[in-house]
């Protein structure tokens, strides 16, 4: 789990699967990179939507924690993300 307040709170907001709360958490040039096939997400416009689409193409999204990096300005978390999309497909993601 992680051990720093903001990404304690970043991590909470996943769980919750709340895509508002978590593009506030990003900065306005925020690169959002979800490791699925597609590029970066650059903003906190596209963040918002790339992870509500996420939420509502595997709605039984599961998350664990790999690693966190911070610094004086820097937040970084890796995740698994794991779940069955909505069209029966099993989700293995690197996050």
């Amino acid at each position: 789990m992680p051990a720093s307040p903001r990404a304690d709170r970043y991590h909470a907001f996943w769980e919750a699967r709340d895509p508002d709360r978590i593009a506030v958490l990003h900065t306005a040039d925020s690169v959002f990179h979800l490791n699925s096939g597609q590029g970066p997400v650059r903003g906190r416009a596209a963040i918002r939507e790339t992870v509500a689409g996420m939420f509502a193409l595997v709605p039984d999204l599961a998350i664990e924690f790999e690693s966190l990096r911070t610094g004086e300005d820097l937040c970084a978390v890796q995740w698994k993300l794991s779940g069955t999309a909505v069209s029966g497909a099993v989700v293995a993601v690197d996050l």
